[in-house]
């Protein structure tokens, strides 16, 4: 609904306002029960991502080399979903509407460990605080560096020199 779009737009500036750990909960039900491609999608378009993820919020428009065909935002909500394909597609999260097929050979190739991942994806870092959801914001902030790192030109590819321990900073300071 047009309306409910406009008031969740407006209200995103109000999440200054709530406590990290309740916007944390709240992203880790987000992360857990719903389909995340869409959910990143909405995240993005209502400003969520700028306000919570700001070092993801800068991958926006980041132009990446070949292979990648899109910027580097739509590359990690890529991944991000990938991620969920594989764990629905091990039985490890919540299933999804469509696996890509690369995906499901990676689950097949994976199939003999099923045990080892089921044993260490089900077990919870605390309580409320599962493993999975851990995954999902390491796949959410892989490439995070890439937003602050400027790209160097190297044999007609686009690189970014040590984005990943540029990312690792980003990520202990949030």
């Amino acid at each position: 609904d047009p309306d409910d779009r406009e008031k969740l737009i407006a209200a995103v500036p109000t999440l200054d306002g709530i406590s990290e750990e309740r916007k944390r909960d709240e992203l880790v039900n987000i992360f857990e029960r719903t389909n995340l491609d869409g959910a990143l999608k909405d995240l993005m378009e209502f400003g969520v991502v700028a306000r919570v993820f700001p070092e993801v919020f800068k991958l926006k428009d980041v132009p990446l080399s070949v292979p990648h065909t899109h910027d580097a935002w739509c590359h990690t909500k890529q991944v991000v979903v990938y991620c969920q394909q594989l764990m629905a597609y091990l039985n490890l999260a919540p299933s999804v509407d469509q696996i890509h097929p690369r995906i499901k050979y990676a689950g097949e190739l994976l199939k003999r460990f099923e045990r080892i991942l089921k044993d260490f994806f089900e077990k919870p870092l605390t309580i409320g605080r599962s493993v999975y959801a851990v995954l999902i914001f390491s796949a959410l902030y892989h490439d995070c560096g890439k937003g602050v790192i400027l790209p160097v030109e190297k044999n007609g590819r686009k690189g970014f020199p040590k984005h990943a321990k540029k990312g690792a900073e980003l990520v202990l300071a949030r």
